[in-house]
């Protein structure tokens, strides 16, 4: 054989013990192995041997076809490829790429999977910067997502990482993506290595404006970022992002990341209040920023607003008590606030934070 597709998670044997019993038989030196696992999962979860692809799971002809093209060296056009992974939803995206997107939010990961896999790309997630660095440094991308702040290694210091591996790897454009889109942020990227800036909450229009920077797509125009509205006249969810995201992604996988998002934010919120307890403020400061990013990311404006002034509140502004009761509050309110939409919860509704908080011994 010239390719093995290898299921990382099997009985008896699992995938990366394959992957080691092939690499070991000389025989088989020049066989080419892709691992297959679910969303999320990269190949730097594994400790293994290397590989020359890897795919998540749902598998689609056009990803199986590219990832094998990219494994044996075959350059071919995209018109030969079969059907992408998802029909492209315009046809400026330019050639399909691999993308790996740099990001710790579970709710943005799976946002940003489901925009990128609609535009036609192959995409792998890690969760901080050290493992984009090593990802980058074992497998072809051609751009990479990074949002700048993560655990163990931030975006900056994981660029700067990049740009020293030595060959192509070290040149791969690396774009930020941040929640902060203060004055300077994009000159602090430019400076640390990368090549681009795109603000949080990242929605098809942005998406496509980078990628076709990157991708060969026609002629781009940047359209200015649309002015801030005024918290004070805004409703607790806009459903105007939930739509876009749906006309993406489906609604059935906003359904499903709305259900994550609330059971996520719920254990933050629940680990917020034991830190308030153990006066760990900077854990509360922490818990309340990834709550405000991916809620910003799905238009749940009362949480988001709620969230921010939670971090504020740990960052020195005072009254922490009542902002992380208003967080908690408007959490526990996420299922009642989408009641009667299309985005409603089904009837095995995420754990409330309560629930959460209950569990957490102390």
């Amino acid at each position: 054989w010239d390719v093995a597709m290898i299921d990382s998670q099997m009985p008896t044997i699992s995938g990366p013990e394959m992957v080691r019993m092939i690499r070991a038989t000389p025989a088989l030196t020049d066989l080419k192995i892709i691992l297959t696992s679910s969303q999320g999962m990269t190949p730097d979860r594994f400790a293994m041997p290397s590989i020359d692809g890897f795919l998540h799971k749902p598998l689609r002809q056009g990803t199986i076809l590219d990832t094998i093209a990219r494994a044996l060296g075959i350059a071919i056009p995209d018109s030969d490829v079969g059907s992408p992974p998802d029909k492209p939803m315009t046809e400026s995206v330019g050639k399909r790429m691999r993308i790996l997107v740099a990001e710790d939010n579970p709710v943005n990961q799976q946002v940003a999977l489901g925009l990128l896999r609609k535009l036609g790309h192959t995409v792998d997630i890690v969760g901080d910067g050290a493992e984009a660095m090593e990802a980058v440094r074992r497998l072809p991308y051609d751009l990479v997502l990074m949002d700048l702040q993560m655990p163990e290694m931030d975006g900056l210091e994981a660029t700067g990482a990049i740009r020293a591996l030595a060959g192509r790897a070290g040149r791969i454009p690396i774009v930020a993506m941040t929640a902060n889109a203060m004055r300077g942020d994009e000159q602090r990227c430019l400076d640390a290595g990368m090549n681009g800036y795109i603000s949080k909450p990242i929605d098809r229009r942005k998406l496509e404006e980078v990628l076709g920077r990157y991708s060969g797509a026609g002629n781009w125009v940047e359209e200015p970022e649309p002015e801030p509205s005024n918290p004070v006249t805004e409703t607790a969810v806009d459903f105007t992002v939930l739509d876009m995201l749906s006309d993406d992604i489906e609604v059935e996988s906003v359904i499903e990341i709305l259900g994550r998002f609330n059971l996520d934010a719920a254990g933050r919120v629940a680990m917020i209040r034991t830190s308030l307890t153990n006066q760990d403020i900077d854990r509360v400061r922490r818990e309340a920023h990834a709550i405000k990013g991916a809620a910003a990311s799905m238009g749940l404006l009362a949480i988001h607003h709620a969230a921010i002034a939670l971090e504020d509140a740990a960052k020195g502004s005072g009254g922490l008590e009542v902002a992380s009761t208003v967080l908690e509050d408007s959490v526990n309110r996420l299922p009642q606030m989408l009641k009667g939409t299309r985005y409603a919860f089904g009837s095995d509704l995420p754990p409330s934070a309560d629930q959460q908080g209950a569990e957490i011994p102390g």
